[in-house]
């Protein structure tokens, strides 16, 4: 063997020894990937708005998902994120309703917990909201959150009747006008008769993404209120935020 052959050879396994050792390092970085995790919360987004009058009730959405993704899921999760998600490690929901009248906008808080505490098919009934809760129960809407109907309130109210009713945006219930949040890009408003404008807007920029809504209380005279502005994009979150988010039992 001359010399250049030896030194080729040894080149050769030099290069080989190479090859091996940055697989086995991207071995060992996919393997700890699997086990290193970052925390990413999705927080619904949306409204359901009824108004009369000079008085406006707006059902808010303040759903929270939390998930564990590690860094090895993570491109295929960013990739897929309309199609595939992992199975969620947390979920809590704490019901905030917007009651706003001519002279206040009352924060009415129901407890925080999961689907026990959230009610569907909201309907104005005898100058209150009635929804269907947890085992399709009837339930109303109060300022401590959602409670299960009394007996009389069931004798007038049928809750089988609640899923056949016309929920169409722009629909008139008992004397109250509902309306959903908009499409994407989209907004509305609603003119209250004391002169106050209630504003939803969609911030959502294209129809494959989050919603994105905010609302906008303008009074006569006065600045804007920002009322409500939630952003549904799944975001990357501290170990404090997710801590509060979702505080330990």
């Amino acid at each position: 063997m001359d010399v250049k052959t030896a030194f080729a050879t040894i080149a050769n396994l030099e290069l080989k020894a190479k090859v091996a050792i940055a697989a086995v390092i991207v071995a060992l970085c996919l393997t700890i990937s699997a086990f290193i995790e970052t925390r990413y919360i999705a927080s619904g987004s949306g409204v359901t708005l009824y108004w009369k009058g000079n008085e406006a009730y707006i059902f808010t959405e303040q759903s929270h998902t939390g998930y564990h993704i590690s860094y090895l899921q993570l491109p295929i999760v960013v990739l897929m994120q309309f199609y595939w998600t992992p199975p969620p490690v947390n979920e809590r929901d704490c019901p905030v309703v917007l009651h706003i009248t001519p002279t206040d906008v009352e924060r009415q808080r129901g407890p925080c917990g999961l689907q026990e505490v959230k009610g569907t098919l909201i309907t104005p009934y005898d100058n209150k909201f009635f929804a269907l809760c947890q085992s399709a129960l009837l339930c109303k809407w109060t300022i401590d959150g959602y409670l299960m109907a009394t007996p009389e309130e069931l004798r007038k109210l049928d809750p089988t009747t609640l899923p056949s009713l016309a929920r169409e945006d722009g629909q008139v219930i008992s004397g109250w006008t509902l309306h959903y949040s908009p499409g994407p890009g989209a907004n509305y408003e609603v003119p209250l008769s004391d002169g106050s404008i209630i504003s939803i807007i969609n911030r959502q920029k294209k129809a494959h993404s989050f919603p994105w809504i905010e609302v906008l209380l303008l009074r006569p005279g006065q600045k804007p209120q920002n009322l409500y502005d939630v952003d549904a994009t799944p975001h990357k979150a501290t170990t404090q935020e997710y801590i509060a988010t979702f505080p330990p039992q």
